[in-house]
């Protein structure tokens, strides 16, 4: 579990590993953006702050399409992560400022889109909206999903989902 790092806190509605019923977890209170910024303001400790959502969306690319988790974050994400970039980069600032709609990728989407061709600046589609690919996280195993996007752009398209949307905390301390 070394992928978790040794000075990363995270907070969320959920449990990771429980033996809790379900309703008892649902009935905690849900987790919400503001968060970030209180956490930022009152802490003597933490040196970023990423909230990260998740959600099942499709992904397209030419006639290449599946169904996965997408994660939208901060640009703080990769300050709270064992995982690095392998190809291109993280977002920047502005990018996250602007709602930009570029994305990260991990490698089992490189692999099902594009096989050996370099997929930096091409763009897939995430519920049929266009994104830039930017960025390949390395490879790291499936458990923490495959796919990154812009946290500003992620939490303003698909309102009727705002209910199933998934928001944790990632501290780095």
């Amino acid at each position: 579990m070394s992928w978790l790092g040794k000075d990363i806190l995270y907070i969320s509605r959920w449990e990771w590993f429980s033996d809790m019923e379900w309703w008892e977890v649902r009935n905690r209170p849900r987790m919400r953006l503001e968060y970030e910024d209180k956490i930022r303001q009152q802490s003597n400790y933490a040196l970023a702050v990423s909230p990260v959502m998740q959600r099942s969306s499709t992904l397209s690319f030419g006639d290449k399409t599946t169904q996965t988790q997408i994660f939208g974050t901060n640009v703080d994400y990769m300050e709270t992560v064992t995982e690095d970039i392998q190809l291109g980069r993280f977002f920047s600032n502005g990018e996250e400022r602007s709602g930009a709609r570029v994305t990260i990728i991990g490698n089992d989407i490189k692999d099902a889109f594009f096989e050996n061709e370099n997929p930096i600046g091409k763009y897939i589609k995430i519920d049929g909206i266009k994104f830039r690919v930017i960025g390949i996280l390395e490879k790291q195993g499936k458990f923490l999903g495959l796919f990154s996007v812009i946290i500003k752009q992620f939490y303003h398209w698909g309102h009727t989902h705002d209910y199933f949307l998934n928001v944790d905390l990632c501290v780095s301390v």
